[in-house]
């Protein structure tokens, strides 16, 4: 079942740097075809699968603020550490 948490979890990956734009984008076209969403959010989760999914035909890619745009529209908030 794809979840808003699997979403967040995702895009913060891609933010850390642990997946690539192509890793993302391939993730979520095939969660896009799982449509196994969570109750009570499939449309929200949809909606933002796809924006994920056409990311790699946008010019621009994937922003950090788009990240965090989406992941506080699904319900979570970004924290940022600084590690020496």
């Amino acid at each position: 079942m794809i979840t808003r948490k699997n979403i967040a979890e995702n895009l913060l990956a891609y933010m850390q740097g642990k997946m690539s734009l192509t890793q993302i984008v391939n993730w979520a076209e095939n969660a896009m075809m799982q449509s196994d969403f969570e109750n009570n959010h499939e449309k929200e989760i949809s909606e933002t699968l796809a924006k994920i999914g056409l990311i790699d035909v946008n010019a621009f890619g994937l922003l950090w603020e788009d990240c965090d745009n989406i992941i506080h529209k699904l319900g979570f908030n970004v924290k940022i550490d600084l590690v020496a």
